[in-house]
């Protein structure tokens, strides 16, 4: 465990150096962006970081000590797929005023392009 502490120590302080390096950069040029010749750099950079950080985090929640108790209980693979079609498929959301406004409309406008396809408008679009 002291191993890992240490390790997670390293690691905060390389990330630390490499965001301060990457800032140096951009600042000591001409407008402070990064340039397109340095853009590969620029998102290695924060691919590395944004990782180094996900690890950390991960690591902080694997050492925790109440790891287990955070797990969720084990379920078959029948009773998994149908809790998560469970809450796919809530009643609570489907049904919500901000699904069905959106849906309304959706199913409106494909229809209305439908109907347009079908029948043609003018000289512009021919009926189907």
């Amino acid at each position: 465990h002291d191993q890992v502490q240490a390790d997670v120590q390293a690691l905060k302080k390389s990330m630390a150096a490499l965001a301060a390096k990457n800032r140096s950069c951009r600042s000591s040029s001409k407008d402070a962006t990064v340039s397109v010749s340095m853009l590969d750099e620029h998102a290695l950079c924060v691919v590395v970081t944004v990782y180094a950080r996900k690890a950390i985090e991960f690591t902080d929640y694997a050492y925790d000590p109440e790891f287990d108790q955070k797990l969720p209980a084990q379920r078959t693979f029948f009773d998994g797929f149908k809790h998560g079609f469970g809450e796919i498929f809530s009643a609570s959301v489907l049904f919500s005023g901000r699904n069905l406004n959106f849906a309304v409309r959706n199913t409106i406008t494909v229809c209305v392009c439908f109907l347009i396809g079908w029948n043609g408008y003018s000289q512009m679009l021919p009926s189907y």
